[in-house]
C-alpha cells in the first residue's frame, strides 16, 4: 500500500511540476529562441517587431527576408505535414513544427543565417540581419 502511495505522490509531483514549467528560451549572444506550446503566438517581448515566414506546400513563403538585429521571426506551418526550420550553422533550430504550430527566433547578431527544412532538405531560406 505504502508503494503505490509513493507512486501516486511522485505522478502528482511530476504533474504539477509540468504544468507550472514556463516556456523554455534559449539565448546566447547570436540568437534567441523561444519556445511556445507549438501554437501560441509567443514573441520575445509585446514590443518586438515580428517578421513572419509561412511554412506552406513544402516551402518558406518568404525565402530571404532583411531584418534588423533583435526583429523577431516567426515561423508558422501552415503545411499538412511536420516541418522544420534550422540554421546550416547552427545558430537557430525551431524544432518539429507540425501543422499550425509555430517558434519564434531574434537573431541578434548581423549576419546571413542560411536555413533548411531538416525533414525536407530541398526548403531553404535565408535570414539578411543588419
Amino acid at each position: 500500500m505504502k508503494v503505490k502511495n509513493i507512486i501516486c505522490a511522485i505522478l502528482i509531483l511530476t504533474a504539477l511540476f509540468a504544468c507550472t514549467q514556463q516556456a523554455p528560451r534559449t539565448e546566447s549572444n547570436d540568437q534567441i529562441v523561444v519556445k511556445g506550446s507549438g501554437s501560441d503566438k509567443s514573441t520575445p517581448s509585446n514590443n518586438a517587431v515580428v517578421v513572419d515566414v509561412k511554412i506552406k506546400d513544402f516551402s518558406y513563403d518568404e525565402p530571404v527576408i532583411e531584418v534588423s538585429a533583435g526583429t523577431a521571426v516567426r515561423f508558422t506551418n501552415e503545411d499538412s505535414v511536420p516541418h522544420t526550420a534550422t540554421a546550416t550553422n547552427n545558430a537557430f533550430d525551431t524544432g518539429i513544427l507540425r501543422a499550425g504550430e509555430q517558434e519564434t527566433i531574434v537573431l541578434n547578431k548581423p549576419g546571413t543565417y542560411t536555413y533548411t527544412c531538416t525533414i525536407h532538405p530541398s526548403m531553404s531560406g535565408k535570414i539578411i540581419v543588419r
